[in-house]
């Protein structure tokens, strides 16, 4: 590699047949994802590709998310997302390189901390040795059709699940982690994901229930349901999930909620992000909910 120049930019139009042939290489989607991917987000805006010889091996893209803090103040953040190097360059220090480049781009623009979700758990260790803390934790419940059918009605509620636009999902995001640490995404993310959702046969949704309201991120298969997301009160989650069950049947569900939520039908608490901070006055944030996450 010694004799290979190398190079560090923003992506532009003319590199997206290079970025798809190693985005398919690095994350094995299908090429129909993929295309949906690129053609439904502003790819150019946050993406950094490196390049030896004059040909991207690796890349990785910046979403700005901010982080909301107990009080409500916010650190300027983004998230690192989709991190990749060809097969053929690994085990060179480039994916290193694309990262620090990336952190000191951040910075000019005011951008002090970085989030990243790691795809496996062995890749904890990695990011820890690059400066990252695993801050962010869900909880997280595997619920067979049947447990969901069985579950005690005692407290059971009486809710609505209806399809919501990014604005009103936000609000309503907002007001449920308001006085906790959590990541803030742009509507134009929130967007994003509700196109995802639809393209994984759900939505994202609100919960009307009893003059309050909740909201949920689903995305199904046949066999499989998975609430990426679900905000609302916690003496509701059990008529939630239920409501969930009764529209999108299916074998298994997977629910994630906040950690701090205590459910009372059991699921654990697991690492699901982790966070970097540079040059920030104050301490560092904890137990960040991060939520969204693409993966």
């Amino acid at each position: 590699m010694e004799n290979k120049s190398l190079e560090i930019r923003k992506a532009v139009k003319g590199d997206l047949e290079r970025i798809k042939v190693i985005w398919k290489l690095c994350f094995e989607d299908e090429d129909y994802y993929i295309d949906f991917y690129f053609n439904n987000r502003e790819w150019q805006e946050g993406m950094a590709v490196l390049l030896l010889d004059g040909s991207i091996v690796s890349m990785l893209t910046m979403i700005p998310a901010n982080i909301t803090v107990e009080n409500g103040d916010t650190i300027n953040s983004a998230m690192l997302y989709a991190i990749a190097t060809h097969p053929q360059y690994r085990n060179r220090g480039l994916a290193d390189k694309l990262m620090r480049w990336s952190s000191n781009y951040l910075l000019l623009k005011q951008i002090p901390a970085t989030m990243l979700v790691p795809a496996e758990p062995a890749l904890y260790k990695f990011y820890d040795r690059r400066g990252y803390k695993t801050e962010c934790y869900i909880r997280e419940m595997t619920l067979s059709r049947e447990l969901i059918e069985n579950i005690n009605e005692l407290n059971y509620s009486k809710c609505e699940l209806y399809s919501a636009e990014p604005e009103r999902y936000n609000q309503t995001r907002r007001a449920l982690l308001k006085g906790s640490t959590y990541v803030d995404y742009r509507e134009s993310e929130i967007l994003f994901q509700k196109k995802t959702s639809q393209l994984f046969n759900a939505d994202i949704y609100s919960i009307k229930i009893e003059g309050g309201e909740g909201c949920a991120i689903v995305e199904r298969t046949e066999e499989m349901v998975i609430v990426k997301e679900l905000l609302i009160a916690e003496k509701f989650i059990v008529s939630a999930i239920k409501e969930i069950s009764v529209q999108m049947p299916a074998q298994r569900y997977i629910i994630r909620t906040p950690s701090f939520y205590n459910c009372n039908i059991g699921g654990n608490v697991r690492p699901f992000g982790m966070v970097r901070v540079s040059k920030l006055p104050n301490p560092s944030p904890h137990n960040i909910y991060l939520g969204i996450a693409y993966d």
